[in-house]
């Protein structure tokens, strides 16, 4: 179990851009979920299986939210990673 939260760069998920694994009961996959402002895609032990769509402005904000530190920089990358390669924003699925 865990939290496997893909970015993609287009809306049929077909083209994957970053990744992030977080361990189920690691309290830090819950700062993905705050910074992109997407805590009813968290059920818990993992992702809920959904998808949703941030814009590049969301994307650049929910870094701004992340907590400074090394333990973070995993979140930073998932991120700058959509930033970089998908355009205008990105879907993302949490499982």
């Amino acid at each position: 179990m865990g939290h496997d939260i893909t970015g993609y760069s287009d809306a049929a998920c077909d083209h994957e851009v970053a990744y992030l694994r977080r361990g189920a009961f690691n309290e830090i996959a819950r700062a993905i979920y705050i910074a992109l402002g997407a805590t009813e895609h968290d059920c818990g032990c993992s992702g809920c299986g959904t998808v949703a769509y941030f814009s590049r402005t969301a994307l650049e904000g929910a870094l701004q939210k992340l907590p400074i530190g090394e333990e973070y920089e995993p979140e930073r990358k998932f991120i700058n990673d959509m930033l970089a390669k998908s355009g205008v924003g990105a879907w993302v699925t949490f499982s």
